[in-house]
């Protein structure tokens, strides 16, 4: 936001080959590690993991909620732009909800989440849900500056639990699949399609509105999690 304020857009290819320049040297000087041969999955084992009812409705409750962002990446900008936001605080706002999800990473290691995934993830949608009710109606800056908090619970420990399911309760020979399957319908299918239709909602109704419909798409989350919770599986997913 400080950038484009000072500079203007024509400067931000720049950003862009300087962080790609910075991602390629991060990638170079990352620490190497010996390479694990995880076992070969066949196609029974594709089988048990797309009829697992436990494992299907986790992924979509997690990606409900991490596509409800749909809204706020494509068009909070633009929107706070509109209601007199500097790009200066825009990029503050953005920057700030980075920086607390970072903090979270830092110490979310001394959380053991073997018996309280679910709950935390039940959690992560209640404030997701409040984050999208506060943007809708708020446009103060410093009320903005606290909703932007929760990023770090809205999809940063969002993420963080559906990694933690994948790579704790997936057999190792079915774990990449997993991670597959989960970025192809968070990222993937429910983000482009929730896209669509925050931009025609935006255009038509408002971003307000646009706002409580992603609020929506989180309570069907949360409906899907309590139903998880009550199935009380014990290890979530049984590989036989």
């Amino acid at each position: 936001g400080w950038y484009l304020d000072t500079y203007g857009s024509n400067k931000v290819p720049f950003l862009f080959v300087l962080a790609g320049f910075v991602t390629f040297i991060s990638a170079i000087c990352s620490p190497k590690k010996e390479k694990y041969v995880h076992k070969r999955s066949n196609k029974k084992d594709l089988l048990n993991l797309f009829g697992n009812l436990y494992f299907i409705l986790f992924i979509i409750s997690c990606s409900l909620i991490q596509s409800s962002h749909s809204m706020y990446y494509g068009f909070s900008s633009i929107y706070w732009k509109s209601i007199g936001l500097s790009g200066k605080q825009i990029g503050f706002l953005w920057a700030w909800g980075i920086v607390l999800e970072i903090i979270l990473f830092y110490f979310i290691g001394r959380i053991k989440m073997d018996k309280i995934y679910l709950k935390l993830l039940f959690f992560c949608g209640i404030v997701t849900s409040l984050r999208w009710l506060g943007t809708a109606y708020y446009e103060n800056f410093y009320a903005l500056m606290f909703f932007q908090s929760f990023h770090a619970f809205s999809y940063g420990l969002t993420h963080i639990i559906t990694i933690f399911y994948i790579y704790n309760y997936i057999p190792s020979n079915l774990q990449v699949t997993g991670q597959s399957i989960y970025y192809s319908i968070s990222m993937g299918i429910m983000t482009m399609l929730l896209t669509l239709l925050s931009g025609y909602i935006y255009k038509h109704i408002g971003f307000s509105e646009g706002c409580l419909l992603m609020m929506i798409v989180v309570f069907m989350s949360l409906f899907i999690i309590k139903f998880l919770i009550k199935l009380n599986i014990k290890k979530n997913y049984k590989y036989e």
